[in-house]
């Protein structure tokens, strides 16, 4: 991991962009050595933003699974809370074009 991130850092445009790469690496390496999904990790993340931002530690790699079942538990579920069906797209017919003159 390290080396392949080293060999990548090379084409960083500036050295905020090295930074942010950095710390992505890191999240995605400690999460891998956790034994757990990176992408997935990420996702719930983004899912949870607000959570997240309230309680920060709570999502750490090595903790982030108990935090989303205790969240998943307390929150009830009604039939109100679901989001409602999206309807299919309606199928129009469109006037034909008009022929092509040249």
């Amino acid at each position: 991991m390290a080396i392949r991130h080293r060999n990548n850092s090379l084409f960083y445009r500036s050295e905020r962009g090295a930074l942010v790469g950095d710390i992505y690496m890191t999240i995605l390496y400690t999460t891998e050595l956790q034994r757990e999904n990176p992408f997935h990790y990420l996702t719930e993340l983004m899912r949870h933003e607000k959570a997240v931002t309230e309680d920060p530690v709570a999502w750490l790699p090595w903790n982030y699974r108990d935090t989303l079942a205790r969240l998943l538990r307390d929150t009830p579920r009604t039939q109100d809370q679901l989001p409602p069906p999206v309807p299919p797209p309606a199928l129009s017919r469109a006037p034909p074009a008009p022929p092509l003159t040249g």
